[in-house]
């Protein structure tokens, strides 16, 4: 547990912060799609190198369809917490955001293993537990196929988590920030009074 907790105690903080603090002040345009999707091309391009891919896990095949899976989840979700965002339930939307992106994790690391192993190797009434033991990397926990479950997923179930914190801290940073409301358009009497008091 060690040697998960000790990068989890920087890794976590940095990847909640640095995207509250961008998030806050940045003026990007539908940030639930951009976001994500600059994330997805980065891990994806990652899981398709040949050789060092393997980091995020031994088949390129499954780490592609966890990485897609992840992207179509989370604009899903960022859509519906903007919706009730805006509908004044920031607490609702806030608590929505934190279970389904729990949700969507243990379906895209459910999704790897179905793909790249057999139903006798992956028995699916262990799927709610691939993604936690993955997380956290447990000697001994859960084998597939005769390997540990951590040394065919590799640093998958890592990447993919703080890929969501980076989305969700900074979809939730640009929906607190103030609006700014465009100036109201002048009406004729304004335009006539801007007018004399120029001549004035």
């Amino acid at each position: 547990m060690l040697h998960f907790a000790v990068p989890a105690a920087v890794i976590i903080p940095l990847a909640t912060w640095i995207p509250w603090h961008l998030g806050s002040r940045s003026t990007l345009a539908h940030p639930v799609l951009v976001v994500p999707a600059c994330l997805t091309i980065g891990a994806l391009t990652i899981a398709l190198l040949p050789e060092a891919g393997t980091v995020l896990g031994e088949r390129p095949e499954g780490s592609t369809a966890a990485i897609a899976i992840w992207y179509a989840g989370i604009v899903a979700i960022g859509m519906a917490a903007r919706a009730l965002a805006a509908q004044r339930r920031a607490w609702r939307a806030f608590a929505f955001s934190a279970v389904m992106a729990f949700a969507l994790l243990e379906v895209a690391i459910a999704a790897y293993l179905t793909i790249t192993f057999s139903r006798n190797d992956a028995p699916f009434h262990e799927a709610f537990l691939w993604y936690p033991v993955g997380l956290v990397g447990m000697d001994g926990t859960s084998k597939l196929a005769g390997m540990l479950l951590h040394d065919t997923l590799k640093t998958l179930p890592q990447t993919l988590t703080v890929l969501t914190l980076f989305t969700l801290a900074w979809q939730i940073a640009s929906t607190r920030r103030p609006q700014s409301t465009p100036p109201l358009p002048l009406t004729e009497h304004d335009e006539q009074a801007e007018h004399s008091s120029r001549a004035t």
